[in-house]
């Protein structure tokens, strides 16, 4: 369990040592819609590529929902990842789930790690995004919410 208003922590310190040698990963967050959860996913694919080695490759699937308000935009933004990322150590795919039951949030590896995060990707509150904020640059000095963490080997 993270407390709320900690800072420290990043999706490295997080996910970092369970990513290790992974080559395929499928994140499941029925809640990636808004422009800062994307910005999330971007963070979580920037992370993931300086772990690839150079040479190497990760496939990065992502399955989510989405609603009449936000797919349009939704889609326009994860296609826009999908586009930063091809040719890259990383590539990044995304399909919508319309499963009514879709809920718990978790990432899978194929090395056998899965990752349940209850707050998904969005573990940071709120913050000033200026051009030259110390957050928008280094997620250890973003003030965490409260949320739990479990890792299971399988």
């Amino acid at each position: 369990m993270l407390p709320e208003n900690a800072k420290g922590w990043s999706y490295r310190l997080l996910f970092a040592s369970y990513l290790k040698d992974a080559r395929a990963v499928v994140i499941r967050d029925p809640f990636v819609r808004a422009f800062y959860q994307v910005k999330n996913v971007m963070e979580f694919l920037q992370m993931a590529y300086e772990l690839v080695p150079e040479g190497d490759e990760m496939t990065v699937h992502l399955v989510t929902q989405s609603d009449t308000e936000s797919c349009i935009k939704q889609a326009e933004l994860l296609d826009k990842l999908v586009e930063t990322f091809t040719g890259t150590r990383i590539a990044f795919t995304w399909e919508l789930d319309v499963s009514a039951g879709f809920h718990a949030r978790s990432i899978v590896t194929d090395t056998g790690w899965k990752i349940s995060v209850d707050r998904g990707l969005d573990i940071f509150l709120r913050y000033e995004a200026g051009a030259f904020s110390l957050e928008q640059a280094l997620q250890e000095t973003r003030l965490t919410r409260g949320f739990e963490v479990t890792y299971l080997k399988g």
